[in-house]
Protein backbone atom coordinates (compact mmCIF):
# COMPACT_ATOMS: atom_id res chain seq x y z
CA UNK A 1 0.00 0.00 0.00
CA UNK A 2 3.14 2.47 0.94
CA UNK A 3 4.25 1.63 -2.22
CA UNK A 4 1.61 2.22 -4.74
CA UNK A 5 1.06 5.50 -2.52
CA UNK A 6 4.59 6.68 -2.78
CA UNK A 7 3.96 5.73 -6.74
CA UNK A 8 0.56 8.08 -7.59
CA UNK A 9 2.55 11.16 -5.35
CA UNK A 10 5.25 10.87 -7.85
CA UNK A 11 3.34 10.51 -10.61
CA UNK A 12 1.51 14.21 -9.07
CA UNK A 13 4.14 16.11 -8.15
CA UNK A 14 6.29 15.32 -10.75
CA UNK A 15 6.19 15.25 -15.14
CA UNK A 16 9.18 13.32 -16.10
CA UNK A 17 9.63 11.53 -19.73
CA UNK A 18 10.39 7.77 -19.32
CA UNK A 19 13.25 6.81 -22.01
CA UNK A 20 13.90 3.83 -23.35
CA UNK A 21 17.22 3.26 -22.67
CA UNK A 22 17.70 1.80 -26.35
CA UNK A 23 15.70 2.38 -29.71
CA UNK A 24 14.90 0.65 -32.86
CA UNK A 25 13.90 3.12 -35.80
CA UNK A 26 12.52 1.87 -38.69
CA UNK A 27 13.36 4.13 -41.66
CA UNK A 28 11.04 3.54 -44.97
CA UNK A 29 13.91 4.91 -47.30
CA UNK A 30 15.37 3.00 -49.64
CA UNK A 31 18.78 2.31 -49.61
CA UNK A 32 21.81 0.61 -50.11
CA UNK A 33 23.16 -1.29 -47.22
CA UNK A 34 26.22 0.92 -47.05
CA UNK A 35 24.06 4.23 -47.32
CA UNK A 36 21.43 2.83 -44.87
CA UNK A 37 24.60 2.70 -42.15
CA UNK A 38 25.69 6.16 -42.91
CA UNK A 39 22.57 7.39 -42.39
CA UNK A 40 22.05 5.56 -39.32
CA UNK A 41 25.44 6.59 -37.80
CA UNK A 42 24.58 10.21 -38.85
CA UNK A 43 21.19 10.58 -37.38
CA UNK A 44 21.40 8.34 -34.58
CA UNK A 45 23.54 5.16 -33.09
CA UNK A 46 24.23 3.03 -35.77
CA UNK A 47 22.34 -0.13 -37.91
CA UNK A 48 20.05 -2.37 -35.75
CA UNK A 49 22.00 -5.26 -33.61
CA UNK A 50 20.54 -8.06 -31.50
CA UNK A 51 21.87 -9.29 -28.66
CA UNK A 52 19.77 -11.71 -27.39
CA UNK A 53 16.22 -13.25 -28.52
CA UNK A 54 14.24 -9.84 -26.22
CA UNK A 55 15.87 -7.75 -28.80
CA UNK A 56 14.79 -10.03 -32.04
CA UNK A 57 11.15 -10.22 -30.16
CA UNK A 58 11.21 -5.94 -29.93
CA UNK A 59 12.93 -5.89 -33.20
CA UNK A 60 10.17 -7.81 -34.72
CA UNK A 61 7.19 -5.50 -33.17
CA UNK A 62 9.18 -2.56 -34.19
CA UNK A 63 8.33 -3.95 -38.08
CA UNK A 64 4.83 -4.90 -36.90
CA UNK A 65 4.11 -1.60 -35.89
CA UNK A 66 5.14 0.20 -39.29
CA UNK A 67 3.26 -2.64 -41.25
CA UNK A 68 6.24 -3.16 -43.10
CA UNK A 69 5.98 -5.88 -45.69
CA UNK A 70 9.72 -5.93 -47.46
CA UNK A 71 12.78 -7.16 -46.49
CA UNK A 72 15.24 -4.21 -44.20
CA UNK A 73 18.59 -4.29 -43.47
CA UNK A 74 20.46 -5.14 -40.03
CA UNK A 75 24.13 -4.19 -38.81
CA UNK A 76 24.96 -7.79 -39.63
CA UNK A 77 27.61 -8.27 -42.72
CA UNK A 78 30.56 -10.60 -43.63
CA UNK A 79 33.73 -10.30 -45.41
CA UNK A 80 35.90 -12.56 -46.65
CA UNK A 81 39.38 -11.22 -45.40
CA UNK A 82 37.63 -11.60 -41.29
CA UNK A 83 38.20 -14.97 -39.86
CA UNK A 84 35.96 -17.31 -38.29
CA UNK A 85 35.35 -17.61 -34.80
CA UNK A 86 33.57 -19.70 -32.20
CA UNK A 87 30.62 -18.48 -30.45
CA UNK A 88 27.87 -19.60 -28.35
CA UNK A 89 23.96 -19.82 -29.83
CA UNK A 90 22.92 -18.61 -26.65
CA UNK A 91 24.38 -15.76 -25.40
CA UNK A 92 26.19 -16.91 -22.27
CA UNK A 93 29.29 -15.01 -20.21
CA UNK A 94 31.36 -18.44 -19.62
CA UNK A 95 33.86 -18.52 -23.99
CA UNK A 96 36.10 -21.17 -22.55
CA UNK A 97 35.38 -24.57 -23.56
CA UNK A 98 37.45 -27.56 -24.04
CA UNK A 99 38.15 -29.21 -27.42
CA UNK A 100 38.75 -32.96 -28.03
CA UNK A 101 41.81 -34.27 -29.32
CA UNK A 102 43.38 -32.99 -32.77
CA UNK A 103 40.33 -30.74 -32.71
CA UNK A 104 38.67 -28.75 -34.59
CA UNK A 105 40.13 -30.11 -37.68
CA UNK A 106 38.04 -28.94 -40.54
CA UNK A 107 38.77 -32.37 -42.06
CA UNK A 108 35.79 -32.21 -44.06
CA UNK A 109 36.11 -28.78 -45.01
CA UNK A 110 34.35 -25.62 -43.04
CA UNK A 111 32.94 -27.07 -39.97
CA UNK A 112 31.60 -24.84 -38.19
CA UNK A 113 29.73 -26.48 -35.89
CA UNK A 114 30.42 -28.19 -32.59
CA UNK A 115 29.24 -32.04 -31.30
CA UNK A 116 29.48 -32.50 -27.84
CA UNK A 117 31.10 -36.36 -27.62
CA UNK A 118 30.94 -37.77 -24.48
CA UNK A 119 31.99 -41.35 -23.57
CA UNK A 120 34.75 -44.03 -22.76
CA UNK A 121 37.21 -43.21 -24.88
CA UNK A 122 36.18 -39.24 -26.38
CA UNK A 123 35.68 -36.94 -23.93
CA UNK A 124 35.27 -32.71 -25.05
CA UNK A 125 34.20 -31.35 -28.37
CA UNK A 126 34.29 -32.20 -31.99
CA UNK A 127 33.81 -29.73 -35.24
CA UNK A 128 31.55 -30.77 -38.00
CA UNK A 129 29.67 -29.65 -41.05
CA UNK A 130 26.51 -28.05 -39.98
CA UNK A 131 24.58 -29.75 -42.31
CA UNK A 132 25.18 -32.99 -41.27
CA UNK A 133 22.23 -34.95 -38.75
CA UNK A 134 22.90 -35.15 -35.22
CA UNK A 135 20.64 -35.88 -31.96
CA UNK A 136 21.18 -32.30 -29.79
CA UNK A 137 20.69 -31.05 -26.51
CA UNK A 138 18.19 -28.12 -25.20
CA UNK A 139 18.68 -26.47 -22.24
CA UNK A 140 15.72 -25.08 -19.81
CA UNK A 141 16.67 -22.03 -18.25
CA UNK A 142 13.47 -21.54 -15.98
CA UNK A 143 14.16 -25.31 -15.14
CA UNK A 144 16.04 -27.50 -12.79
CA UNK A 145 17.21 -30.90 -12.13
CA UNK A 146 16.15 -33.45 -14.87
CA UNK A 147 13.98 -31.07 -16.65
CA UNK A 148 17.24 -28.66 -17.23
CA UNK A 149 17.78 -30.40 -19.94
CA UNK A 150 16.22 -32.25 -23.19
CA UNK A 151 17.95 -34.69 -25.21
CA UNK A 152 16.26 -35.24 -28.59
CA UNK A 153 16.31 -38.85 -29.97
CA UNK A 154 15.38 -37.36 -33.51
CA UNK A 155 18.01 -35.80 -36.04
CA UNK A 156 18.22 -32.56 -37.30
CA UNK A 157 20.98 -30.29 -38.98
CA UNK A 158 22.60 -27.75 -36.72
CA UNK A 159 20.42 -24.54 -37.72
CA UNK A 160 17.20 -26.98 -37.37
CA UNK A 161 18.20 -27.93 -33.99
CA UNK A 162 19.00 -24.58 -32.61
CA UNK A 163 15.54 -23.68 -34.11
CA UNK A 164 13.70 -26.38 -31.96
CA UNK A 165 15.06 -25.49 -28.70
CA UNK A 166 14.51 -21.77 -29.53
CA UNK A 167 10.97 -22.99 -30.26
CA UNK A 168 10.24 -25.25 -27.38
CA UNK A 169 12.90 -24.42 -24.73
CA UNK A 170 15.63 -21.68 -24.67
CA UNK A 171 18.49 -22.54 -26.75
CA UNK A 172 20.69 -25.21 -27.59
CA UNK A 173 23.01 -25.97 -24.58
CA UNK A 174 25.60 -23.69 -24.18
CA UNK A 175 28.75 -22.36 -22.04
CA UNK A 176 30.94 -24.22 -19.89
CA UNK A 177 28.33 -24.33 -16.52
CA UNK A 178 26.14 -26.13 -18.76
CA UNK A 179 28.28 -28.34 -20.28
CA UNK A 180 29.84 -29.00 -16.93
CA UNK A 181 26.99 -30.82 -15.84
CA UNK A 182 26.29 -32.96 -18.65
CA UNK A 183 29.96 -34.37 -17.55
CA UNK A 184 29.86 -38.46 -17.47
CA UNK A 185 26.59 -39.46 -20.24
CA UNK A 186 27.77 -40.38 -23.48
CA UNK A 187 26.53 -38.28 -26.03
CA UNK A 188 27.43 -37.38 -29.77
CA UNK A 189 25.18 -34.24 -29.89
CA UNK A 190 24.78 -30.86 -31.30
CA UNK A 191 25.26 -28.48 -28.70
CA UNK A 192 25.14 -24.43 -29.26
CA UNK A 193 28.81 -23.76 -30.14
CA UNK A 194 29.59 -22.68 -33.85
CA UNK A 195 31.50 -20.33 -36.05
CA UNK A 196 31.24 -17.68 -38.87
CA UNK A 197 32.84 -14.66 -40.62
CA UNK A 198 29.46 -12.45 -39.86
CA UNK A 199 30.02 -9.45 -37.73
CA UNK A 200 27.69 -6.25 -36.24
CA UNK A 201 28.55 -2.93 -37.17
CA UNK A 202 28.50 -1.84 -33.69
CA UNK A 203 31.36 -4.00 -33.02
CA UNK A 204 29.30 -5.81 -30.23
CA UNK A 205 30.00 -9.40 -29.76
CA UNK A 206 26.38 -10.33 -29.98
CA UNK A 207 26.66 -14.23 -31.08
CA UNK A 208 22.85 -13.89 -31.03
CA UNK A 209 21.63 -15.38 -34.92
CA UNK A 210 18.13 -15.78 -36.46
CA UNK A 211 19.07 -17.28 -39.70
CA UNK A 212 15.76 -18.48 -42.07
CA UNK A 213 17.51 -21.30 -43.18
CA UNK A 214 21.05 -22.97 -42.96
CA UNK A 215 23.21 -20.68 -41.55
CA UNK A 216 25.58 -19.27 -44.07
CA UNK A 217 28.30 -19.51 -42.09
CA UNK A 218 31.21 -18.98 -44.63
CA UNK A 219 30.36 -16.79 -47.83
CA UNK A 220 31.57 -18.41 -50.89
CA UNK A 221 34.69 -17.11 -52.47
CA UNK A 222 32.19 -15.82 -55.40
CA UNK A 223 29.65 -14.48 -53.47
CA UNK A 224 28.07 -11.43 -53.04
CA UNK A 225 25.89 -11.71 -50.43
CA UNK A 226 27.61 -10.44 -47.59
CA UNK A 227 24.85 -8.13 -45.78
CA UNK A 228 22.39 -9.50 -43.56
CA UNK A 229 18.28 -8.41 -44.10
CA UNK A 230 15.24 -9.24 -41.73
CA UNK A 231 12.55 -11.03 -44.02
CA UNK A 232 8.78 -10.34 -43.96
CA UNK A 233 6.22 -11.82 -41.92
CA UNK A 234 6.10 -13.17 -38.35
CA UNK A 235 9.45 -14.99 -38.27
CA UNK A 236 11.06 -11.77 -39.00
CA UNK A 237 14.23 -14.46 -39.44
CA UNK A 238 17.08 -13.14 -41.18
CA UNK A 239 18.90 -14.11 -44.36
CA UNK A 240 22.21 -13.22 -46.33
CA UNK A 241 21.84 -11.31 -49.72
CA UNK A 242 23.74 -8.32 -51.99
CA UNK A 243 24.58 -4.99 -50.24
CA UNK A 244 23.63 -2.76 -53.27
CA UNK A 245 19.91 -3.72 -53.47
CA UNK A 246 18.07 -0.79 -52.48
CA UNK A 247 15.64 -1.22 -48.92
CA UNK A 248 14.56 -0.22 -46.22
CA UNK A 249 16.41 -0.34 -42.84
CA UNK A 250 16.48 -0.30 -39.28
CA UNK A 251 18.35 2.09 -37.38
CA UNK A 252 19.18 1.84 -33.38
CA UNK A 253 19.61 4.35 -31.15
CA UNK A 254 21.47 4.03 -27.88
CA UNK A 255 20.65 6.31 -25.05
CA UNK A 256 22.64 5.28 -22.85
CA UNK A 257 27.04 5.65 -22.15
CA UNK A 258 29.14 3.72 -20.23
CA UNK A 259 31.82 5.70 -18.85
CA UNK A 260 34.80 3.74 -18.05
CA UNK A 261 36.52 5.45 -15.41
CA UNK A 262 36.38 4.16 -11.90
CA UNK A 263 34.19 6.69 -9.02
CA UNK A 264 32.47 6.15 -6.19
CA UNK A 265 28.45 6.16 -6.84
CA UNK A 266 28.04 9.84 -5.29
CA UNK A 267 31.00 10.93 -7.70
CA UNK A 268 29.62 8.87 -10.74
CA UNK A 269 26.08 10.61 -10.10
CA UNK A 270 28.12 14.33 -10.21
CA UNK A 271 29.86 13.42 -13.41
CA UNK A 272 26.58 11.90 -15.29
CA UNK A 273 24.29 15.15 -13.91
CA UNK A 274 27.28 17.45 -15.43
CA UNK A 275 28.04 15.88 -18.44
CA UNK A 276 24.72 14.25 -19.28
CA UNK A 277 21.81 13.04 -17.92
CA UNK A 278 21.70 11.00 -14.76
CA UNK A 279 23.05 7.60 -13.74
CA UNK A 280 21.03 5.48 -15.78
CA UNK A 281 17.67 3.98 -14.43
CA UNK A 282 15.83 0.87 -15.70
CA UNK A 283 12.36 1.08 -16.03
CA UNK A 284 11.16 -2.06 -18.44
CA UNK A 285 13.47 -5.99 -18.63
CA UNK A 286 14.36 -4.77 -22.25
CA UNK A 287 16.71 -1.50 -20.65
CA UNK A 288 17.38 -4.23 -17.98
CA UNK A 289 19.01 -6.62 -21.29
CA UNK A 290 20.56 -3.63 -22.47
CA UNK A 291 22.59 -2.70 -19.30
CA UNK A 292 23.50 -6.04 -19.06
CA UNK A 293 25.30 -5.99 -22.38
CA UNK A 294 26.96 -2.91 -20.76
CA UNK A 295 28.09 -4.68 -17.87
CA UNK A 296 29.85 -7.02 -19.79
CA UNK A 297 32.14 -4.40 -21.38
CA UNK A 298 33.09 -2.77 -18.27
CA UNK A 299 36.66 -2.53 -17.19
CA UNK A 300 35.54 -3.32 -13.29
CA UNK A 301 33.49 -6.22 -11.83
CA UNK A 302 30.40 -4.47 -11.25
CA UNK A 303 28.71 -0.70 -12.73
CA UNK A 304 26.84 1.17 -10.69
CA UNK A 305 23.15 2.22 -11.72
CA UNK A 306 20.71 4.87 -10.99
CA UNK A 307 19.32 2.76 -7.69
CA UNK A 308 18.86 3.54 -4.53
CA UNK A 309 17.12 2.60 -1.22
CA UNK A 310 15.27 5.37 1.02
CA UNK A 311 14.90 4.66 4.35
CA UNK A 312 12.37 7.77 5.51
CA UNK A 313 10.09 6.40 2.48
CA UNK A 314 11.07 2.34 2.87
CA UNK A 315 11.96 2.08 -0.66
CA UNK A 316 13.88 1.45 -3.93
CA UNK A 317 13.47 4.06 -6.20
CA UNK A 318 15.73 4.96 -9.48
CA UNK A 319 16.87 8.23 -10.38
CA UNK A 320 14.04 9.20 -12.79
CA UNK A 321 11.76 9.05 -9.20
CA UNK A 322 10.06 5.87 -10.66
CA UNK A 323 9.46 3.24 -7.45
CA UNK A 324 11.39 -0.23 -8.46
CA UNK A 325 9.82 -3.17 -9.98
CA UNK A 326 10.13 -5.92 -7.22
CA UNK A 327 10.73 -7.88 -10.79
CA UNK A 328 13.93 -5.93 -11.09
CA UNK A 329 15.56 -5.57 -7.70
CA UNK A 330 14.88 -6.73 -3.93
CA UNK A 331 16.95 -6.02 -2.28
CA UNK A 332 18.74 -5.88 1.36
CA UNK A 333 16.77 -2.70 2.71
CA UNK A 334 19.66 -0.64 4.63
CA UNK A 335 20.19 2.79 5.22
CA UNK A 336 22.45 5.18 2.47
CA UNK A 337 22.69 1.83 0.15
CA UNK A 338 22.87 1.77 -3.54
CA UNK A 339 22.97 -0.79 -6.56
CA UNK A 340 25.19 -1.92 -9.03
CA UNK A 341 25.17 -4.52 -11.63
CA UNK A 342 27.72 -7.35 -12.12
CA UNK A 343 29.47 -8.52 -15.45
CA UNK A 344 26.54 -11.82 -14.71
CA UNK A 345 24.02 -9.23 -15.28
CA UNK A 346 22.54 -9.43 -10.99
CA UNK A 347 22.23 -6.97 -9.28
CA UNK A 348 24.16 -6.56 -6.06
CA UNK A 349 23.45 -3.67 -3.15
CA UNK A 350 26.58 -1.80 -1.26
CA UNK A 351 26.59 0.94 1.27
CA UNK A 352 28.40 3.76 -0.07
CA UNK A 353 30.71 4.06 3.13
CA UNK A 354 32.88 1.35 1.73
CA UNK A 355 33.66 3.88 -0.98
CA UNK A 356 33.71 1.27 -3.55
CA UNK A 357 34.96 2.51 -7.06
CA UNK A 358 33.09 1.39 -10.21
CA UNK A 359 32.57 2.26 -13.89
CA UNK A 360 28.89 3.20 -14.46
CA UNK A 361 26.73 4.32 -16.93
CA UNK A 362 24.64 7.68 -17.42
CA UNK A 363 21.19 8.59 -19.50
CA UNK A 364 22.29 10.22 -22.66
CA UNK A 365 20.32 13.69 -23.47
CA UNK A 366 17.60 12.78 -25.57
Amino acid sequence: MQNQLFQLILMGQFSFLVCEVHQYIFIESNKTWCEARAYCKDNYTELASVPNVRFMEKLQNTLSETGHGDEAWIGLYSALKQTRTWKWSQPVVESNFSWAQNEPDDCNGNENCARLDQGMTIEGLKDVVCQNQHKFICYNEEEQGENEFYVSNDTEKWSDAQNYCRSHHTDLASGSTQLNKLKNKSFKHWIGLFRDTWRWTDSSSSSYRDWETVSPHIPDKASTETCAVTLPGQSGKWKATTCDGKKPFICYKDNVKLIKEEKEWDTAFEYCRQNHTDLVSIVTLEDQSWIQEKAKEANTDFIWLGLQYSCPLDLWFWLNDMVSDEKLFEGKRCCDTVVAMGKDGKYTSFSKSEKRKYNFVCAEKV
